[in-house]
């Protein structure tokens, strides 16, 4: 085994109707040279104004509390997570089930957050049915949750709408996103004929969310740090 080619797994993109997308998994590895009979999550990550040493075990909890929701309602033995320093340095960082860390978020994640663990654990059709702005919000209430415990911070409501903002812009950019933001203002500032464009524009922005997610980050250090860590192939 090399360096190389154990941080470079198989990463699968899963098609729309894949109920795993309900939780913004970014891909699942479908093959790994240090894990060759096993399947994982890949979550690409970027980190700005802050270096890897800044957080014990090198990545920021937020990041290992989805990780491990992820790990935890999905029941799969490992992640890796591609971080992106500053826009330039690429590290990546794995993480397996029973690692003490994780093992603390799963008790985590099912004490102060049973709702979101009783969703992931229902499983497929739960997922597959849930709305996904809906699972969405799920998850970054526990991370929010998680940054509380692990004393860091809880997130502030301003920083989870900041989340989910990049996290829309990384899958919608250009004039098609400026539209769908620009119909969204529109309809907030006005009457129930707005309201109903309010609606279209959020039923927009999840469909396109949905039907972006495969080839969710192009163009952006999302992509960039996953062409350097991941091979890629469509389920």
């Amino acid at each position: 085994k090399t360096f190389r080619m154990i941080e470079k797994p198989e990463v699968t993109f899963l098609p729309e109707s894949h109920p795993y997308l309900a939780l913004n998994v970014d891909g699942i590895i479908s093959y790994d040279h240090e894990y060759p009979e096993e399947t994982g999550v890949a979550e690409a990550k970027k980190i700005a104004g802050y270096v890897m040493s800044s957080y014990q075990g090198g990545c920021p909890p937020s990041y290992i509390a989805q990780v491990s929701a992820y790990l935890t309602g999905l029941k799969l033995p490992f992640a890796r997570i591609a971080l992106l320093e500053d826009g330039v340095r690429l590290h990546v960082r794995t993480l397996e089930a029973g690692m003490d860390e994780i093992k603390y978020m799963q008790e985590k994640i099912e004490s102060v957050c049973p709702r979101f663990y009783q969703a992931v654990l229902d499983g497929k059709q739960v997922l597959a049915a849930a709305p996904k702005e809906q699972a969405s919000s799920m998850l970054l209430e526990v991370i929010a949750e998680y940054s509380d415990i692990l004393k860091v911070g809880s997130l502030s409501k301003d920083a989870l709408d900041a989340l989910a903002q990049e996290k829309r812009g990384a899958v919608l950019k250009g004039a098609e996103y400026d539209a769908i933001l620009s119909a969204y203002a529109e309809a907030e500032n006005s009457n129930k004929k707005a309201a109903d464009k309010e609606a279209k524009a959020k039923n927009e922005i999840i469909e396109l969310l949905i039907k972006n997610n495969a080839a969710a980050v192009e163009g952006t250090c999302y992509r960039a740090a996953y062409n350097k860590r991941f091979t890629f192939k469509n389920l």
